[in-house]
C-alpha cells in the first residue's frame, strides 16, 4: 500500500469522516483503480516521472514538471502587460493575446476568430455537433474531455481534488476552489454582486 493510501485510510476513517470500513476500502479501491487506468500507457515506460502529489505518471519530464506546479502553485511565467502569473508558457502566451488583441485561429465554418486553437476547435463542433469523447462507462459522448473525464467521475467515486486547508477531497475542481474560500473568507464576486443590485 503507498503512502498515498495509507494517508487517504487515515483521513477517510477519522471520527469524524462518518465513513465505515466497508466504504472506506470501497473508494479506496476506486481510487487505486481510477489511477491504474491513468497511469496504463506511462507504466509501460522505465523511465516514467510519478508525481509524489496524487501518483499520476508521465512519459515527459516537461509535462510532469508542467503537473507538479499545480499542486504546488509555483507560477513562474508572468505577463508581459500585467501582474497576471502562470504555471505554463503556453496559458501565459494565451493570456497576453487578450492585452494584444491578436485572435490568430479562425473557424473554417463562420470565420470567427480565437486567443487559442483549442477554444477554436471546440467552437467548430458547434457547427458540426460533433461530439468525440465517449465515457468508458456509459458510452455517453462529449464534445470536451475535461466533460467527460467529469462525468466519469460520477461512475468511479474519484475526487482528485484535494482541499489545501482541510484535505477535503472534491470530483470538481470549480467546487474544490469554492469550498476553499470558505476557509480564506474571500469573496471575489463582491462587487459582481452589488453591479447586478445597482442595475
Amino acid at each position: 500500500m503507498t503512502a498515498q493510501y495509507t494517508s487517504f485510510l487515515q483521513r477517510e476513517s477519522s471520527p469524524t469522516s462518518g465513513l465505515g470500513i466497508e466504504e472506506i476500502q470501497r473508494k479506496m479501491a476506486i481510487r487505486q483503480l481510477e489511477l491504474a487506468l491513468m497511469n496504463t500507457a506511462a507504466k509501460t515506460r522505465q523511465n516514467a516521472h510519478e508525481c509524489k502529489h496524487c501518483g499520476q505518471l508521465f512519459d515527459q519530464l516537461s509535462a510532469y514538471k508542467e503537473h507538479v506546479r499545480i499542486h504546488t502553485g509555483v507560477k513562474p511565467y508572468g505577463c508581459k502587460h500585467c501582474d497576471k502569473c502562470f504555471g505554463n508558457l503556453t496559458s501565459c502566451k494565451r493570456h497576453e493575446r487578450n492585452h494584444t488583441g491578436e485572435r490568430p485561429y479562425s473557424c473554417k465554418y463562420c470565420q470567427k476568430c480565437f486567443t487559442c486553437s483549442s477554444v477554436c476547435k471546440r467552437h467548430e463542433q458547434t457547427h458540426t455537433g460533433e461530439k468525440p469523447y465517449a465515457c468508458r462507462y456509459c458510452k455517453k459522448c462529449f464534445g470536451e474531455s475535461g466533460n467527460c473525464k467529469q462525468h466519469e467521475r460520477t461512475h468511479t467515486g474519484g475526487k482528485p481534488y484535494l482541499c489545501k486547508y482541510c484535505k477535503k477531497c472534491f470530483s470538481q475542481l470549480g467546487n474544490c476552489k469554492r469550498h476553499e474560500r470558505t476557509h480564506t473568507g474571500e469573496k471575489p464576486y463582491v462587487f459582481m454582486q452589488v453591479l447586478s443590485k445597482v442595475i
